[in-house]
C-alpha cells in the first residue's frame, strides 16, 4: 500500500511516468493479488515474497527518509529499521528454532513478529506522510510536526502522529 500511495512523491521516481500513475498502481495491486493468491497454494511463497520485498524497501525508506531534510523523518527512519530488525529476528528465530522455543515454553514468536512489523509499517506511513507534505510544500501553507501519544515525547512506548501547523501563506504567491 505504501508503494501505491507514495510512489509519485518519492525522490527517485521518474517524473515522465507521472501520467501513467494509474496503470502503474493497478499493476502493483494486480501483482500483489496474484502473489497473495499463490500463497494459498504454496504458503511458504508468502514468507519468501515478503522477505524478498523488504530488502529493497529498506533502501527506499532510508533514501527517502534521510533526504527530505526533516529531523523527525530521519529519526522515524531509524525507528523503522530497529522495529524491522526486531520483527525479522522474531520471525527467523521462530522459523529456525521453533522446537527450542517450544521446549523452553516461550510464547509464539510469529505473533510477536506480526505485532512489531505492524508497528513498523505504521511508522513507514508516518515517515512517508512527512516526505509527502515536505515535497508538496509549495502547494499548501502547512508545516508538519510530529507529536507522540500518550505523552508528547518520543520513546519506544509512544505512538507518533502528524499535526499540521499553519505557516505564513505569502510564500504561495
Amino acid at each position: 500500500m505504501c508503494l501505491v500511495v507514495y510512489m509519485p512523491v518519492m525522490k527517485w521516481y521518474p517524473q515522465q511516468y507521472k501520467d501513467h500513475m494509474d496503470r502503474i498502481r493497478w499493476s502493483i495491486v494486480g501483482f500483489t493479488v496474484l502473489v497473495s493468491g499463490l500463497c494459498f497454494i504454496k504458503p511458504n511463497l508468502n514468507a519468501l515474497a515478503l522477505m524478498t520485498y523488504s530488502i529493497p524497501s529498506v533502501f527506499v525508506i532510508y533514501y527517502e527518509g534521510s533526504n527530505v531534510g526533516i529531523p523527525a523523518a530521519i529519526s522515524t527512519t531509524w525507528r523503522i529499521f530497529v522495529l524491522w530488525a526486531i520483527a525479522s529476528t522474531c520471525w527467523f528465530s521462530d522459523r529456525l528454532l521453533c522446537d527450542v522455543w517450544l521446549y523452553l515454553g516461550v510464547p509464539y514468536l510469529h505473533a510477536v513478529f506480526h505485532l512489531v512489523s505492524s508497528i513498523a509499517g505504521y511508522h513507514v506511513f508516518v515517515m512517508f506522510s512527512l516526505v509527502d507534505i515536505q515535497r508538496r510544500e509549495n502547494e499548501h501553507k502547512y508545516t508538519p510536526k510530529v507529536k507522540y501519544f500518550p505523552v508528547d515525547k518520543a520513546s519506544w512506548f509512544t505512538v507518533p502522529y502528524i499535526t499540521l501547523l499553519e505557516r505564513d501563506s505569502s510564500h504561495l504567491e
